[in-house]
């Protein structure tokens, strides 16, 4: 998949969304919030993915590397596309670190 620009289609509504990924950010200073967020467009609407950052310490502490930018912004990607797919809002949304922690693990 394409995490930086990529189309998925609502299984609920059959609405297209056409994503593209603006930046990736930790959000600390920004939002006072304690995630890495993937800010991305779709259909020309600011959505904010944001990714907890207690999941890329505790990535880096079981496997001692670190969750690479791309990798980062490819899971919020992914997740953007699977709530959008399932019907799920174009709103910001909070990825479980849980998640995080699972697609890290199967990232080759």
């Amino acid at each position: 998949m394409d995490y930086e620009q990529f189309t998925c289609t609502s299984q609920a509504d059959g609405t297209e969304y056409h994503c593209h990924l603006v930046y990736l950010q930790t959000a600390i200073s920004l939002r006072h919030s304690d995630t890495i967020d993937a800010r991305f467009l779709v259909n020309g609407t600011r959505v904010t993915v944001a990714l907890p950052h207690a999941a890329f310490a505790q990535l880096a502490q079981r496997a001692g590397a670190e969750l690479a930018d791309a990798e980062a912004a490819a899971i919020a990607a992914s997740w953007l596309r699977r709530t959008l797919e399932a019907g799920g809002a174009v709103e910001d949304m909070l990825v479980p670190a849980e998640v995080v922690l699972q697609a890290a693990a199967m990232a080759p």
